[in-house]
């Protein structure tokens, strides 16, 4: 079994941000393998023919010894309501192909499209997304996230978007927000009024 995977863009048969998901894995793979020598991306990512047409998802899966490769056509996921659930125990710092916990407590989303995870009374992450969340000025992402997504290091760099403390009792001062990971480009993301998170 792989324990860790990445899952990455493909467009037009080229692999997307690569730098960031080597620097993912080079920190996973030395953090839970404790040691050096993780699989070199570019060098072993071999986009089949089939799939080097449009927007595919690539899923890399990785242990010690040996990795894989896993591709197929993106289908896009829609999410226009979120519902809070409690996650104060869950831990999912590393990109996990154990995904037990997230997967429970995506069953308690009810007639919402997903959830969004409070722990320890802050706002964190969905079960498959970072937030982003606009204030009527500034978009801003948790500072606690379960996990820190490529598409989130990455803007924050770039200065598109910043960190911020967001507990649950300050979702009242913003206005909309965006879901943002590998697959789904911030600006190609619809605004959702916050008021659809319940």
């Amino acid at each position: 079994m792989f324990p860790l995977f990445e899952t990455i863009r493909i467009e037009e048969g080229e692999p997307k941000h690569l730098e960031w998901h080597q620097a993912r894995v080079d920190a996973s793979y030395h953090r839970y393998f404790k040691r050096a020598g993780a699989p070199r991306l570019a060098e072993v990512i071999r986009v089949p023919e089939k799939d080097r047409k449009g927007r595919v998802k690539c899923r890399f899966l990785y242990k010690r010894t040996a990795w894989s490769t896993e591709f197929s056509k993106y289908v896009p996921r829609e999410v226009r309501s979120l519902k809070l659930v409690e996650g104060n125990h869950l831990e999912y710092s590393m990109k996990y192909t154990d995904r037990f916990s997230l997967d429970q407590l995506f069953e308690k989303r009810g007639k919402c499209d997903g959830v969004l995870i409070v722990k320890n009374g802050r706002i964190t992450d969905t079960s498959f997304t970072n937030i982003v969340l606009f204030n009527g000025e500034k978009w801003i992402t948790p500072l606690y996230p379960l996990l820190e997504g490529t598409a989130r290091n990455r803007l924050i760099k770039a200065g598109r978007i910043v960190e911020g403390d967001i507990r649950l009792e300050d979702l009242q001062y913003y206005r909309s927000f965006r879901l943002i990971n590998a697959m789904r480009e911030f600006d190609q993301q619809e605004l959702v009024p916050v008021e659809q998170i319940r």
